[in-house]
């Protein structure tokens, strides 16, 4: 077996080996596995890179972004898409001031309804396995497919909560506060990490077809982990140490 795996961040672990696509391929001890996702990147972006590469696979995961993303970005700053329409900075505000006129929300999710029609029908033809993840709410209605289809992933991440400085906090509420980036792989906490690489790895093992899942009302999920308390933990101690210097 050999499974590409498409998307955005809620692909990318950060090394710790903890995200689910490294839990995945240590599980499926008989697959290769390649990871093409890519931090804060469009959906466009990532089917240009299945476009590349699909035919190198014979089973597919791919995590569809939100639709807003801009789908081209200058060279360089590729991983800044979900930024625009979202934050204010030297890079992204010249294009915050014309993204409705030039990119409307008709159009960007024209752009996405094709994407996702296309991923499914050239796996179809290639008789390749897929499984879609939908990593946030949708604002169209998705095209048919046999395969299978994941969503509200979005909705279990923000559901997470972290011990921080004695308070329990939302973890994706606190990283926006603290203004620094997501100290989870691939959003989730470790335990959430294996439970989505356990069901994504039943759906290839099983090769299951014709479903269609909300995984926040299917599955029971793990909204605290001690492991991302200790992280937490040891970064504010850390950062008590050098403000007392």
């Amino acid at each position: 077996m050999n499974i590409g795996i498409f998307g955005d961040s809620y692909a990318v672990p950060h090394g710790y080996e903890t995200g689910w696509p490294s839990v995945l391929h240590s599980s499926i001890k008989t697959c290769e596995l390649k990871n093409y996702a890519c931090a804060g990147t469009s959906h466009w972006f990532s089917y240009k890179k299945f476009l590349e590469n699909f035919e190198f696979h014979d089973t597919i995961v791919f995590c569809h972004t939100n639709s807003m993303r801009w789908p081209v970005m200058p060279p360089g700053e590729q991983g800044r898409a979900w930024n625009i329409g979202y934050c204010s900075d030297p890079v992204v505000d010249k294009y915050n001031k014309i993204r409705q006129d030039i990119m409307s929300e008709e159009l960007l999710n024209y752009i996405s309804f094709n994407i996702f029609k296309d991923i499914n029908r050239l796996c179809l033809e290639n008789n390749i396995y897929l499984v879609n993840i939908l990593c946030f709410p949708l604002d169209f209605i998705l095209p048919p497919t046999n395969f299978p289809i994941l969503i509200n992933l979005d909705q279990i991440s923000r559901k997470e909560q972290v011990l921080y400085k004695g308070k329990l906090e939302f973890t994706t509420s606190l990283n926006s506060v603290l203004m620094r980036g997501d100290r989870r792989d691939c959003h989730l906490n470790v335990l959430n990490n294996k439970k989505l690489a356990s069901i994504t790895e039943q759906l290839i093992a099983n090769k299951t077809y014709n479903i269609s899942v909300d995984l926040l009302e299917k599955y029971n999920w793990d909204y605290r982990d001690p492991e991302i308390d200790r992280i937490y933990q040891m970064e504010t101690e850390y950062e008590k140490s050098i403000s007392n210097r």
